[in-house]
């Protein structure tokens, strides 16, 4: 029939004498390269679960094994699924030939190959356990392609077999393989042979199976149908397994059915990291390796087998590491095995759709992330709102992706990796390109109507009536939300609609200022500013540089701002208004630097120009506001007046400017020893902040503890200055946090405790650092108090 060195063909088979000699053979082939003639029957034993005298009966020939055992030995040996049904087809010739398996006095214990190593899962085996101890003695499995159902429910069989003098039941319903799914006579068919039912004593029609299960299945089981397709598969099984305990294990949520008949429902879920790094226990690989790979498989069970075996198989993890640093395809990373690997499984579940909704699912793929959002799915399908929340319910049924919110979904990375393989291979390149048109179209209308102040705006045309302010937080929630999605819009539209990508990722970025989340968008800005160096358009080199250089300095990084805006500002025939605004970011950046003299040179520069331009206010108030700080700095009382009242004069609704104008009147009012006047000033920014940022509110509390150290309260200045190191701490303001504490420093000081105020300038000197700060008020005498004391 065969011999060692050949693929063994179980087609051949027709008799006892030649299933064990094809069972020898498989053995022999699956031990090359492992220094031993075969596989052993401990090696069996320990992969598979059956008992050792159970699996010398099935090898020796004494006994037919039942089909499930035969496909477990099998499965050991190697067979893949192809040859696993053929196998099984050997079994039913022999079977029916009259070589069928004695009669059994055992009862059956029936369970999946057993996985190398089980971990975690405690709270899922709970909820088994208490499903089936219900009224329904029922329990639904569910989870998406590659999560370890089957290791659970088989795990949970062999912890609980004992329970059961009935014995345990198993079929694999081949819902999801590259084989028909098993007809439910032929699963009855199989559980009534290992129940000792003679295979030609067995009906071959289904209703007459059912009542003679019922008449054999006497004592109390546990049976576990694994790999359901969907409910009508399973409905005839269930309606004679009354009395017994049914695990139902599927990648369909079957929610009609556990509605139906009272089951209870699991969702397995991805393992966490900690669990996941158990299963490449033994692997040699640093932390950081384990994380780039546990990010790779995202607790994906088979994800981590995949990567465990390639690992074993080559002595580590190098492969699997330089193919993540080379930005390797994830899916193909993740490829092996006879079931293809991790996109072999889930293209089972894409082909069990249908072809409306396998089409929804790949075209979701044009959104990058894993989190999906009503509007813009919407938008990727070109369908109503209403129709694409029945696609992505129905998707979420056969889990594909997870119930989040009312209007958002999720789905793993490995999922939106194969949705984004089948969107590149299947669709035209014609409806792909529509697909981001309507992305493209969709978020540039939301970034217009989000921005507040068009005049910030240099590449867009602004819209014939500005958006009202819930309109605009509504545009806002839609870009935010959807932020990951934007970015990736931009990207692809750089290669062939760069003027486009460069006017959304301008508007984004400016609703993003507005809003006070200046790292929002960011990302994209120097890829944006990279096109435009490289196309030679000098306003938009300008135009973008001017938002990127604002976002650096929102996020501390004062000297790359430098850079950038000083290469923004020199592009060519740019507009006048244009300049002035990068004369203000630089010297707003300047100022944050240290370097007060350059930045109220270039502050006053850029307020000698705009006189008369359509210039946004609340750049002006900026401007206008950091000038009359530098002003305060070198005592210039008058000059620093002459700004506040500059803002005062500009129209202008925005709340946290006007909180920020506030304090710099107050600090107007201290400086001249006017401190009821400042009080009153803070009091009122009190009240803006409330409604505003965290960044205004960690602001007025440093002025209050100033103005609270001038009036001698000693006591509440220290509390001031806490609270607002708790606020600028939380919320990462590494600036305001590094002012608060070095004013904290100075009142320990001046109070007669020096040790807390040598740790308080410690802080506040490293946080500078951090920052790139190498100027700022104060810090040299910080400096040299930290080195005395040293």
């Amino acid at each position: 029939m065969t011999d060692a060195h050949a693929r063994v063909d179980a087609r051949s088979i027709d008799t006892k004498d030649d299933l064990v000699a094809g069972l020898d053979a498989l053995r022999r082939q699956a031990a090359e390269g492992l220094r031993k003639s075969r596989l052993s029957i401990d090696d069996l034993v320990k992969a598979t679960s059956i008992p050792r005298s159970t699996v010398h009966v099935y090898i020796s020939g004494r006994s037919l094994p039942p089909p499930d055992a035969l496909d477990a030995l099998v499965a050991t040996m190697g067979a893949t699924p192809q040859d696993r049904r053929a196998w099984q087809d050997a079994l039913e010739r022999v079977s029916a030939r009259g070589d069928s398996p004695t009669p059994r006095t055992q009862v059956p214990r029936q369970l999946p190959p057993a996985p190398r190593r089980f971990v975690g899962r405690e709270a899922d085996m709970r909820a088994i356990a208490e499903a089936l101890a219900s009224e329904a003695h029922g329990v639904a499995v569910a989870g998406p392609a590659g999560s370890g159902k089957t290791a659970l429910v088989g795990q949970y069989a062999r912890t609980h077999a004992d329970d059961y003098p009935g014995g345990v039941l198993y079929a694999d319903m081949r819902g999801f393989s590259d084989h028909p799914p098993l007809e439910p006579q032929r699963a009855l068919t199989r559980f009534l042979i290992a129940l000792g039912v003679a295979p030609e004593s067995t009906p071959t029609d289904l209703e007459a199976l059912l009542p003679h299960f019922r008449d054999k299945a006497t004592r109390r089981m546990l049976i576990v149908l694994d790999n359901v397709a969907d409910a009508p598969q399973v409905s005839p099984l269930l309606s004679v397994m009354t009395g017994h305990d049914v695990i139902v294990a599927s990648r369909n949520e079957m929610t009609a059915l556990t509605l139906r008949t009272g089951m209870g429902r699991v969702r397995v879920r991805p393992l966490p990291n900690e669990d996941a790094a158990l299963l490449l226990r033994g692997i040699d690989a640093s932390v950081h390796d384990l994380d780039a790979v546990l990010r790779l498989c995202g607790g994906l069970p088979l994800a981590l087998e995949v990567v465990r075996d390639r690992a074993m198989a080559s002595g580590s993890m190098l492969g699997v590491l330089e193919e993540i640093r080379s930005g390797e395809a994830p899916l193909d990373t993740l490829q092996a095995g006879a079931r293809g690997g991790v996109r072999g499984i889930m293209d089972w579940s894409y082909r069990g759709l249908s072809a409306e909704h396998r089409a929804a699912f790949r075209r979701l793929g044009a959104l990058p992330g894993p989190t999906l959002r009503l509007e813009s799915a919407s938008v990727a399908l070109g369908t109503p709102a209403r129709q694409t929340r029945r696609a992505l319910e129905f998707l979420v049924e056969r889990s594909l992706l997870t119930r989040a919110d009312a209007g958002a979904w999720t789905r793993h990375d490995l999922v939106a990796a194969f949705a984004r393989e089948r969107l590149a291979a299947e669709e035209p390149a014609s409806e792909v390109a529509a697909i981001r048109g309507r992305l493209l179209g969709f978020f540039s209308d939301a970034a217009s109507r989000a921005v507040r102040d068009h005049e910030r705006l240099v590449l867009s045309t602004a819209p014939a009536a500005s958006a009202g302010r819930a309109e605009r937080a509504e545009a806002w929630q839609t870009l935010s939300q959807d932020a990951d999605t934007v970015e990736s819009v931009v990207v692809e539209a750089l290669s062939d609609r760069p003027r486009d990508a460069w006017r959304l990722a301008e508007a984004a970025a400016a609703a993003a200022d507005e809003h006070n989340e200046y790292a929002t968008f960011a990302d994209v800005l120097p890829d944006c500013l990279g096109s435009a160096r490289a196309s030679g358009d000098h306003l938009a080199i300008a135009a973008i540089g001017l938002q990127l250089g604002v976002a650096l300095i929102a996020a501390n990084d004062y000297l790359p701002a430098l850079r950038v805006l000083r290469g923004a500002v020199s592009a060519p025939d740019i507009p006048a208004s244009l300049h002035v605004r990068l004369l203000w970011a630089q010297g707003s950046a300047a100022s944050f630097a240290g370097n007060d003299a350059e930045a109220e040179r270039l502050l006053r520069e850029g307020l000698d120009l705009e006189t008369e331009r359509e210039l946004p206010s609340a750049e002006r108030v900026m401007a206008l506001g950091t000038l009359g700080v530098l002003c305060l700095r070198r005592d210039d009382l008058e000059a620093a007046r002459a700004c506040s009242r500059r803002i005062h004069a500009l129209p202008d609704d925005d709340d946290e400017l006007y909180g920020y104008t506030l304090i710099l009147d107050a600090r107007i009012h201290m400086a001249a020893g006017e401190l009821d006047a400042a009080d009153d000033a803070l009091r009122r920014a009190r009240r803006v902040a409330a409604r505003s940022t965290r960044t205004l509110r960690s602001s007025v509390l440093r002025f209050a503890g100033r103005l609270a150290e001038l009036r001698g309260d000693l006591d509440a200045a220290e509390a001031s200055y806490r609270e607002g190191i708790d606020v600028a701490s939380r919320n990462a303001l590494r600036r305001p946090e590094a002012e608060l504490t070095q004013a904290l420093g100075d009142l320990l000081d001046a109070s007669g405790r020096p040790d807390e105020a040598l740790a308080a300038y410690r802080r506040s000197l490293w946080l500078l650092r951090e920052l790139g700060v190498a100027h700022a008020p104060g810090l040299d005498t910080m400096k040299a108090r930290v080195a005395r004391s040293s």
